[in-house]
C-alpha cells in the first residue's frame, strides 16, 4: 500500500484554519514523495450521539474543496458504533496505519478521536512517537483576535454577518439545492426566481440578500430571499432567487447561491404591487452592491 501523510479532522466548512492544515498536508506529501489524504467523517460523530447540526458545508461540497485545495484522496470514515468505540490506540493501529499507512499527521490544536474523544493531540503525539509517525498539530488560529472555527462562522451568519463568515471561510458561504417548482408568484410580477427547499443549512436571519447564484460553469449577480414569504403566506423555509439578467428554465436543475451581504429583514407587505416595487429596489441594491466592490 501507498505511504501517505494524513490531515485529520471533520473540516465543516474547509475554512482559513483547516485550509492551513490540509495545505501544510499536501506540501509535506509533495516534499516527501507520498501520499496526500484528507481523513472525515461522513457527518458529525456529535450527530450521531443526538445534538443537533447545522452543516457549513455537506459531504460533497466538503470533498470538491479539499480535492481542490491539491489532496490526492478523501477518506470518508462511517460514523457508526463500529468506528467510534475504536480506542485512540485501535484507531490509529487499524485505521491509520493498516489502512493508510500513514507516515506522517496533521491535525488542528483541537482535534480528538477515539471512543468518547478520549484521544487528543498530545495522546496523538505519544502514540505515534512509539509508531515512528511524524505529528504536526496547528495552533489556534486567530483573525482580527476572533478564532477562526465553524462555530464561529455559523454564530456569524445567524446575525447576518455575511462578510466576516466569509472572510473566516476565505470564500462566500454557498447554498446548493435542486431548484423546485414554486408558486409562480415571481413570474407573474415579472420577477421570476428559482427556489430552493434546503434541509440542513446554519441559521440564517430571514431577510434579502446580495447573493451571486451559479448555472452551470456562469456565474449571475442576484437577489435572494431567506424565509417563509409572508405576503403569500407560504411557511415553508425556502432560499427564493432573483437572477439578473438570467432567462431559461432551470427547474430540477442545480444551482450554487452565494451569499454576500444581509441587505434587509422579510417583511409582510400590504399587496402584491408593493412587493414588487421592493424586489426591484432589492435588484438595484445587491447590483450596486457588487459595482462597489470593484
Amino acid at each position: 500500500m501507498e505511504k501517505s501523510v494524513c490531515a485529520l479532522g471533520f473540516f465543516d466548512g474547509v475554512h482559513e484554519a483547516h485550509i492551513q492544515i490540509l495545505t501544510e498536508c499536501v506540501t509535506y506529501a509533495r516534499a516527501h514523495g507520498l501520499k496526500s489524504i484528507a481523513l472525515t467523517f461522513e457527518r458529525s460523530p456529535a450527530e450521531y450521539f443526538g445534538k443537533k447540526i447545522k452543516y457549513l458545508t455537506s459531504l460533497s461540497c466538503k470533498m470538491e474543496l479539499m480535492l481542490s485545495l491539491g489532496i490526492d484522496e478523501v477518506v470518508v470514515l462511517p460514523c457508526n458504533e463500529e468506528t467510534l468505540s475504536l480506542s485512540p490506540e485501535a484507531f490509529i493501529d487499524s485505521i491509520l496505519m493498516e489502512k493508510l499507512n500513514a507516515k506522517a499527521l496533521f491535525c488542528g490544536f483541537n482535534y480528538t478521536f477515539g471512543k468518547n474523544a478520549k484521544g487528543n493531540t498530545v495522546v496523538l503525539t505519544a502514540l505515534c512517537k512509539e509508531r515512528n509517525i511524524d505529528v504536526t498539530v496547528m495552533p489556534c488560529m486567530t483573525d482580527a483576535g476572533v478564532t477562526v472555527s465553524s462555530t464561529e462562522i455559523r454564530l456569524a451568519l445567524s446575525k447576518g454577518e455575511i462578510e466576516h463568515a466569509n472572510n473566516l471561510l476565505t470564500r462566500p458561504f454557498e447554498v446548493r439545492g435542486r431548484v423546485s417548482a414554486g408558486k409562480h408568484l415571481g413570474r407573474q410580477l415579472g420577477f421570476p426566481t428559482a427556489n430552493i427547499y434546503p434541509e440542513n443549512i446554519p441559521d440564517l436571519p430571514y431577510g434579502v440578500y446580495a447573493t451571486k447564484t451559479v448555472i452551470g460553469k456562469e456565474e449571475y449577480i442576484s437577489v435572494t430571499n431567506v424565509g417563509i414569504n409572508p405576503t403569500v403566506e407560504d411557511n415553508s423555509l425556502r432560499v427564493e432567487t432573483y437572477i439578473s439578467g438570467f432567462e431559461g428554465d432551470i427547474y430540477d436543475e442545480e444551482i450554487k447561491v452565494r451569499f454576500y451581504k444581509f441587505l434587509r429583514p422579510e417583511k409582510k407587505f400590504a399587496s402584491v404591487e408593493e412587493l414588487k416595487k421592493q424586489i426591484a429596489t432589492d435588484t438595484v441594491n445587491s447590483i450596486n452592491y457588487f459595482k462597489k466592490l470593484h
